[in-house]
C-alpha cells in the first residue's frame, strides 16, 4: 500500500511543478518589455547617461593604473602584481558595462 501512496504523492508533485512552470512562463511573458529589444551594436552606439560616463572614466583610470603596476620596470611583490591584474579586469569590465547603459526614452 505504501508504494501506491508514494506513487500518488510523486504524481501530485509533478502536477504542481507543471502548474508552477506555466505560471512562471505566464508571469515572465507579462513582465518582458515589448519593443525595447536592442542589439549590442545599437546599445553601444546609443547615448550614455552622464553618471555612467563618470563611472566609465573611473573604470578606465582603474585599468590604466593596474596596467602601470604590472608593466613597472622594477621588481614588485607578487601580491601587488596580482592586484594590478585584478584592477585591469575590474576597470575594463566597469568601463564596458557603463558604455552599454542607455538613457530612458521616457525623459
Amino acid at each position: 500500500m505504501s508504494a501506491f501512496k508514494n506513487l500518488r504523492t510523486r504524481i501530485k508533485l509533478r502536477k504542481e511543478k507543471r502548474k508552477e512552470k506555466k505560471l512562471f512562463k505566464h508571469l515572465l511573458k507579462q513582465s518582458s518589455p515589448k519593443k525595447q529589444d536592442m542589439n549590442l551594436k545599437e546599445r553601444w552606439q546609443s547615448k550614455t547617461p552622464d553618471f555612467w560616463k563618470k563611472v566609465q572614466k573611473i573604470g578606465i583610470a582603474f585599468g590604466v593604473i593596474g596596467g602601470a603596476i604590472i608593466a613597472a620596470p622594477v621588481a614588485l611583490p607578487a601580491a601587488l602584481i596580482t592586484a594590478g591584474g585584478y584592477m585591469i579586469a575590474v576597470g575594463s569590465v566597469t568601463a564596458t558595462l557603463s558604455q552599454l547603459t542607455k538613457e530612458d526614452a521616457a525623459k
